[in-house]
């Protein structure tokens, strides 16, 4: 998976959660403060879960700290996706 298509995965899988449009979200959207109207901790376990299951990673919440945006949230998969490959996985 290209970074290009995690980018554009993450986006689609913020805005779903969130109910926001398309054009609302680049890399530099903040979770917190751009998609959380209130803050909702149901919505972002919702987000976690996603990407979890649709990029095949585990968010710790050591992680999850430092994930803000979805540019956070794609250079954390990459970095995940990159270890394990070159552990051996397939």
């Amino acid at each position: 998976m290209t970074r290009d298509e995690i980018r554009d995965l993450a986006i689609k899988i913020a805005c779903a959660k969130f109910n926001v449009d398309r054009s609302e979200a680049t890399e530099a959207t903040s979770f917190i403060d751009d998609l959380v109207d209130d803050f909702n901790v149901a919505a972002l376990v919702e987000l976690v879960i996603s990407l979890e299951d649709n990029f095949g990673v585990e968010i710790s919440e050591e992680a999850l700290a430092n994930i803000k945006t979805i540019g956070d949230a794609i250079e954390f998969v990459e970095s995940e996706r990159k270890r394990y490959y070159a552990a051996g996985s397939s």
